[in-house]
C-alpha cells in the first residue's frame, strides 16, 4: 500500500518527505502524492488538463528523480497543479514510465501550498527491503 509522510526533522529551509510503497509503481505514485499535496491540496484542483508522460532511465532512482523533476517542470511551464496521477512501470533492460497527470491551471479557488522549485538530491535515497521500496526526497521551495 502507498503511502507518505513528511519530515520535519530533514530540511529545516525545505520540504522532506518519505515514500513507501509494495511496488515500484506505488513508490512513484506514494512520491507524487506527497509533491501535488506539498503544491496544492488536491481536493481542490478540477481534472481539466491531463498530460502524458513517457519516461526512461537506468535505475529506478534515477527514474523516480526524474518523474518528479518533470512534475515541478510541468508546473512551472504551463502554470499547474495536480489532483492525481496513474503510473505504469516496467522493468526490462532499463526502467520505463508511462505515466498520466491530471490537473488545472492555477485559479484562485484552490488551496495553494509551497512553491516546490525543484528536487534535490540532498539526503536522496531509494532503496528496497525486500517487501517495500522506500524513498526519502527533499523538496527545494
Amino acid at each position: 500500500m502507498r503511502s507518505y509522510c513528511f519530515l520535519d526533522n530533514i530540511a529545516i529551509a525545505d520540504i522532506a518527505f518519505e515514500a513507501r510503497g509494495e511496488t515500484p509503481e506505488e513508490l512513484l505514485l506514494a512520491a507524487a502524492d506527497a509533491l501535488i499535496a506539498t503544491i496544492a491540496n488536491p481536493c481542490s484542483v478540477r481534472p481539466r488538463q491531463e498530460h502524458v508522460l513517457q519516461l526512461t532511465s537506468c535505475d529506478l532512482s534515477e527514474l523516480l528523480f526524474a518523474w518528479l523533476s518533470e512534475l515541478v517542470f510541468l508546473k512551472d511551464a504551463e502554470a499547474m497543479v495536480f489532483c492525481d496521477t496513474d503510473v505504469t512501470v516496467r522493468e526490462k533492460s532499463y526502467w520505463e514510465l508511462s505515466a498520466r497527470i491530471r490537473g488545472d491551471s492555477v485559479q484562485n479557488t484552490q488551496q495553494l501550498g509551497s512553491d516546490v522549485k525543484a528536487i534535490t538530491k540532498h539526503m536522496y535515497d531509494v532503496s528496497h527491503n525486500g517487501s517495500e521500496w522506500v524513498a526519502i526526497v527533499v523538496l527545494d521551495i
